[in-house]
């Protein structure tokens, strides 16, 4: 799918309960992850943000613009964070932002009253610090980039995420190869969607949820010449 928010990836809808994710972005605060504000397939460590004055995120240069591909190691492994689940409640005929279009679900799914997703298991990639202030002591152009900003040193992913369609009596909807464009519409039936079994809809690629980031700031009396000229600050927030 690209570069794009893939916003059912981790469902945002329209006519559904306020703040369905906030329980979301508290299991992810604690393993110490802030969630991103939109869940992306880019954007993995490397990447510099910043927040404007409303505590929004706003990309300040993506993952490889300021540390080019290679030249600080991305380490990759699983993480011992449990799955999530999670059961998001509808108004009748919800309609479904699939990336970045809103699809009115059709057929017996537009009376979808609630969604059930399950996440995980997820996987992180890392950068070490210690590796990124070496660079930096020898790329001070690289280094003035992430003044005033944050760099991403800890990814977290999911490999999969699962979907359940359940209607207003409870009954949980069946979703075969035949009546998938009724669910995903003019998103198409390519990609990384598949029905995994007659209830379930699944998402599978690396869908970046949340991360860990650092300030980077120049020493002004480093202690001797072969100490670090830089030192890190660790963000106290997951929000």
């Amino acid at each position: 799918m690209g570069k794009k928010f893939l916003l059912l990836a981790i469902l945002l809808f329209t006519g559904c309960a306020p703040h369905g994710l906030e329980p979301l972005r508290e299991h992810l605060a604690s393993f110490g992850y802030a969630m991103f504000e939109a869940p992306r397939d880019f954007n993995g460590p490397g990447t510099i943000i910043r927040f404007d004055e409303e505590g929004v995120e706003r990309i300040v240069a993506h993952a490889g613009e300021v540390l080019p591909n290679g030249t600080v190691k991305i380490i990759k492994g699983t993480v011992k964070i449990p799955d999530y689940g999670k059961t998001v409640l509808c108004e009748l005929k919800a309609g479904v932002y699939f990336v970045k279009a809103p699809v009115q679900l059709k057929g017996e799914y537009q009376n979808v009253h609630e969604i059930k997703m399950h996440f995980g298991p997820f996987e992180n990639e890392v950068i070490s610090e210690w590796a990124l202030i070496a660079w930096l002591e020898n790329n001070q152009e690289a280094y003035q980039r992430l003044q005033n900003g944050w760099i991403i040193t800890d990814t977290l992913k999911s490999t999969t995420i699962d979907y359940q369609f359940i209607s207003a009596s409870g009954t949980t909807l069946k979703i075969t190869l035949d009546k998938l464009p009724d669910v995903l519409g003019s998103v198409g039936l390519e990609g990384q969607w598949k029905v995994k079994d007659e209830y379930t809809l699944q998402y599978t690629g690396s869908l970046y949820l949340g991360y860990k980031r650092v300030r980077v700031t120049e020493l002004a009396s480093p202690s001797s010449e072969d100490a670090p000229q830089f030192e890190i600050e660790r963000a106290n927030s997951f929000k």
